[in-house]
């Protein structure tokens, strides 16, 4: 996306993380495929009755356009050069049970998926996800509808559906296409990586073998090791982040990387290769002092505890499972509830929250957390307003309670925009060395005094390379 700090203004292509998701993954790929058969193969049948239909818009120069471009398609050398691979699905072979109740439970079965998948949509907040969403499952819908009719000649589709297949076919030959550009790209890259690097380690080998033998101190290894860093960022080898981290630790006497430095400065593909598996996220760059507090998560409320404890002149250290901060509170769509900062809420009080949040609770509500919920939720809002400086100037009154008393933020999602401002208000207290933050680590022990009786702290691993520390 566009960054300020890459000097980068549009949105570019990013092959290695392209490669990172799909790697490992060819299924996605291969399901990526399949969809596109099953959208052709849906064109192809119905490619008479779509060649006549009527496009009527109420604008006459767009519906003529339309229809021209809708015939060019069904045209294509594609619709025909292609009909061999549209029997990697026979839709023929499905609902023929001898059984008639059989058949009926599967119809309905795919009625159920389309009905929940839908169903799910409707909670997305974002309009133009919804709205893409909802287009695509038309399209499928549409082309199972066109695959199941038993003869073309029945064939009635509404004008949506027709937008909705062919949008949605459209939407993945675009994917294809893109799939096939992103991997180009990435071995190109790749290519132009391992060359730089063999120029890169043949121009230090002479360097080196040209070179006076010397004792090394300890500044001597730190210039060393700081200049193969620059060497592998300047050579992009590296990238923008991954440099600043090991001059970080190069600066902090990371003794690893300092003996790395020391005795391969002068051949930049091993040191890249050995350095790999040295991280800032590993024991060695945590504060030499333990810290006050470990925090488990980095959603709403990991950032909240650690940003409390960091006001308060603590130190943290906060382990992440994820690569990014926020964890699912990142993905909450709807807002905080609240009664009643500044008498932003109208005809509402605290015992009518009291009574909603029981009413939708039901049989597991507790009637001790709901008090606590209730009586602290406007000291909340006003946390993340005052403190951390969150937009929540919208008030909506959603399912389950009888007044305005949703706080949500005037634009994005409420969970993006939260997380974003806590995590800035706590990257804040990075420069000073009170809270260092680990992601790609995963808990997966608590440590403890020797009677057991008291945590001490924690035992992670490293989700890339399942290194302990």
């Amino acid at each position: 996306p566009p960054s300020k700090r890459h000097n980068r203004t549009d949105w570019e292509a990013n092959p290695q993380y392209f490669m990172e998701r799909f790697q490992n993954h060819p299924d996605h790929i291969r399901n990526l495929h399949f969809s596109y058969v099953v959208m052709l193969r849906a064109i192809k049948k119905a490619s008479d009755y779509l060649y006549n239909y009527e496009i009527t818009s109420g604008n006459v120069v767009q519906d003529k356009a339309s229809s021209v471009l809708l015939r060019r398609l069904l045209d294509t050398s594609i619709l025909r050069s292609c009909s061999n691979v549209f029997s990697a699905f026979d839709e023929s072979v499905m609902f023929q049970e001898e059984d008639h109740a059989s058949n009926l439970l599967l119809q309905q079965s795919f009625k159920g998926v389309f009905h929940n998948i839908s169903s799910i949509l409707d909670c997305v907040q974002c309009q133009q996800c919804k709205l893409h969403g909802k287009l695509t499952m038309l399209g499928y819908g549409t082309a199972l509808k066109i695959l199941f009719v038993k003869s073309p000649q029945n064939l009635v589709l509404e004008p949506n559906e027709v937008v909705a297949l062919i949008n949605t076919a459209a939407r993945l030959s675009e994917s294809l296409v893109q799939v096939r550009e992103l991997t180009t790209l990435y071995w190109q890259q790749e290519r132009t990586r391992v060359s730089n690097l063999e120029a890169a380690t043949e121009a230090s080998r002479s360097a080196v073998d040209a070179a006076p033998v010397r004792t090394f101190d300890s500044l001597d290894s730190l210039d060393v090791t700081i200049g193969a860093i620059a060497t592998l960022g300047r050579l992009e080898l590296i990238s923008f982040e991954r440099e600043k981290e090991l001059i970080d630790m190069a600066l902090s006497r990371h003794p690893e990387l300092l003996i790395l430095g020391k005795h391969y400065h002068g051949d930049p593909q091993r040191f890249l290769e050995f350095s790999q598996t040295i991280r800032s996220t590993g024991a060695e760059v945590l504060p030499i002092q333990p810290p006050d507090a470990v925090v488990v998560g980095s959603g709403l409320a990991g950032l909240a505890a650690s940003l409390n404890i960091l006001d308060r002149g603590g130190t943290v250290v906060i382990v992440e499972k994820e690569h990014l901060l926020g964890g699912n509170s990142n993905k909450a769509s709807s807002g905080i509830n609240g009664c009643c900062p500044h008498n932003d809420t109208y005809n509402d009080s605290l015992e009518t929250f009291r009574n909603d949040t029981i009413r939708s609770a039901g049989e597991v509500a507790d009637l001790d957390l709901i008090n606590v919920l209730v009586t602290k939720s406007e000291q909340a809002i006003l946390w993340l307003k005052d403190r951390a400086n969150v937009d929540l100037s919208l008030l909506s009154q959603l399912g389950g309670h009888s007044s305005k008393r949703t706080h949500r933020p005037s634009n994005g999602m409420a969970g993006a925009e939260i997380i974003y401002h806590l995590q800035k208000a706590v990257r804040s207290y990075e420069k000073t060395g009170r809270v260092k933050i680990m992601v790609d680590t995963r808990v997966v022990k608590l440590l403890t005094e020797e009677e057991g009786d008291r945590v001490v702290g924690v035992l992670g691993e490293n989700t890339k390379d399942g290194t302990q520390q």
